[in-house]
């Protein structure tokens, strides 16, 4: 009589190794590529905001060390220092007036109210800026009674029109104090310097972020490989053995 014994043997499972789950992975590409963007978006604003002001800064940097103390002339504008606090609070102390240059007749139809820029004296290179407070006329002539704000008084003597350079367009807060300094020779030489190492700075920048890009997507590309393999799931093996009773050294 012969008996025979089925087993079923189930192999144990594989245990994975941890890895990433296709959703962390691409939750990672997303932020690597959205914190990519907002460093492009933040280079761009950067170089908005900062090349029209360095290039201005560039042009007073020249025009000032080529003219007066204290002055200069660009694109039909006088720029000045103020240099005496006669118009505070309107222009303080060291703030940049920006005065735009007018032809004699415009210098006839000033209205009062008007911050003008006028010759202190026929033929001084002195500048007060000051506001009109009245009109008077003699003859031909037209004359401007000014008054600094911050005066308990106003001027002196009346001002002709002939001796007006230009009426205030604009004020810039302390600038009057970085016009005084572009004057010197080492101060615009210490700006230019800096103006070059901002833009080598900025592409050392640039090239510095590369690599790490192209790494990210690199590793983004591979990631996406290997999720779309489909790993293969741990089975059980069945064997079956017979076992009888031996006879004659064989079985039956």
């Amino acid at each position: 009589m012969t008996s025979s014994i089925t087993a079923t043997v189930h192999a144990e499972p594989q245990v994975a190794e941890p890895s990433a789950t296709p959703s962390t992975e691409r939750h990672v590409g997303e932020v690597q590529k959205k914190a990519a963007l907002l460093r492009r978006v933040g280079s761009f604003i950067m170089h908005l905001l900062l090349v029209p002001a360095i290039c201005l800064l560039l042009l007073l940097a020249i025009f000032s060390f080529l003219s007066p103390a204290g002055s200069t002339h660009i694109a039909g504008h006088q720029v000045f220092s103020m240099l005496s606090g006669s118009m505070t609070p309107v222009i303080p102390t060291g703030d940049l007036v920006i005065s735009k240059d007018v032809t004699p007749q415009q210098a006839r139809d000033l209205k009062v109210g008007q911050i003008i820029s006028f010759h202190d004296s026929p033929g001084s290179p002195t500048i007060v800026t000051h506001r009109i407070v009245g009109i008077e006329r003699d003859g031909s002539q037209v004359l401007y009674v000014t008054k600094g704000d911050a005066n308990n008084a106003a001027d002196e003597f009346p001002r002709p029109s002939t001796s007006v350079v230009g009426e205030v367009a604009g004020i810039i807060p302390r600038g009057g104090y970085i016009l005084q300094a572009l004057h010197r020779p080492m101060v615009v030489g210490l700006f230019l310097a800096t103006v070059v190492l901002w833009f080598l700075a900025s592409a050392l920048l640039k090239f510095a972020f590369r690599p790490e890009e192209a790494t990210n997507e690199k590793q983004e590309l591979s990631g996406n490989a290997r999720n779309q393999s489909s790993p293969s799931t741990p089975g059980s093996k069945t064997r079956t053995l017979a076992e009888g009773r031996r006879t004659g050294g064989g079985l039956e």
